[in-house]
């Protein structure tokens, strides 16, 4: 082989050599962007819904103890079980946004990019789902509250109110550790994010 074709062929391969590389550079590029992208789109729609859950609830109990004031007043009105149009909607809407909150997060579960953000989302799916179970009982605190109003008997009505404090208490616990371990998976996901980086920059 003459010296003209060795150099050629070795002109030829460093030019394939640079070529694979900056291939696997721009693979490299488009995992981080990718896990960045499932990371925080994640990430991002649990806070949310986390919010939507927290306002839902907030407008719950405002609607509780509108219905309280209304009984107290005489101004309800003949209702089925004592509770208002207002309540059940709230009370629908705050089911229905926990429920979803739990699905999300079960999915999230079993869909993590690690084994240590599969735990964190565990953990919320876990917290949320004992605030549910917090929430059914404080339906029907309110509406045996709202029934012992509706037939006169406020001091059982009151009673029932005042039992309202603790389980109220208990889903903002729940919610806080839900909050706590949301933040958890965003820092391991962060961490997640900086590891795939500083791999791709090896190449």
């Amino acid at each position: 082989m003459s010296i003209a074709n060795r150099i050629l062929l070795g002109f030829i391969a460093v030019i394939v050599l640079v070529i694979a590389l900056g291939a696997l550079g721009l693979s490299q590029i488009g995992e981080v962007r990718s896990e960045t992208s499932r990371i925080v789109t994640r990430d991002l729609a649990f806070v949310r819904q986390l919010t939507d859950v927290q306002t839902a609830q907030h407008q719950l109990e405002a609607a509780t103890e509108a219905d309280f004031a209304d009984h107290a007043m005489g101004v309800m009105g003949p209702t089925a079980d004592g509770a208002s149009a207002d309540w059940r909607r709230a009370e629908a809407t705050a089911i229905q946004s926990l429920d979803q909150a739990i699905t999300q997060a079960t999915n999230y579960q079993a869909t993590a990019i690690t084994s240590d953000r599969a735990k964190a989302w565990g953990e919320i799916s876990q917290s949320l789902t004992r605030a549910r179970a917090i929430l059914t009982d404080l339906r029907q605190r309110d509406l045996v509250a709202f029934q012992a109003m509706a037939r006169g008997d406020m001091t059982a009505g009151q009673s029932q109110r005042e039992s309202l404090l603790g389980p109220r208490a208990a889903f903002q616990q729940e919610m806080a550790r839900a909050s706590a371990s949301l933040d958890q998976a965003i820092e391991l996901g962060q961490r997640r994010v900086d590891t795939v980086y500083q791999q791709s920059r090896l190449f």
